[in-house]
């Protein structure tokens, strides 16, 4: 939901661009409008957009690994690492567009916990 919120910025020039190629429409007829091409765009910038953010949030909670680590408060310290291995390979498998749902499903249930903030 936040990620939705964090693109209504592009939502809205995606609106405006519409808004100009209906208005070229009206004026020119559809044949060869670029609709279609302009739809495709508009799913890729967004699609982008939100792999984007859910990689940053990733890389936050790798970052937290991290720090336990350095601080010394992983009580498993060969889990904290692998938690982030696991972080970083769902990061790159993220090119590959998969079903992000099941990804992050995964990817939380196998890390360990993380000490509670000081």
């Amino acid at each position: 939901a936040r990620i939705d919120a964090a693109s209504a910025p592009l939502a809205t020039a995606h609106a405006k661009e519409v808004a100009d190629l209906d208005a070229r429409i009206e004026q020119l007829g559809e044949r060869g409008s670029g609709r279609r091409l302009l739809e495709e765009r508009h799913k890729r910038e967004l699609r982008r957009h939100r792999t984007d953010e859910l990689r940053s949030g990733l890389a936050v909670l790798a970052g937290a690994y991290r720090d336990a680590l350095r601080d010394g408060d992983a009580q498993r310290p060969d889990e904290a690492v692998a938690a982030v291995h696991r972080i970083h390979a769902s990061i790159e498998a993220m090119e590959r567009n998969p079903n992000e749902q099941l990804l992050l499903q995964s990817l939380l249930w196998s890390l360990p916990g993380l000490p509670a903030p000081a």
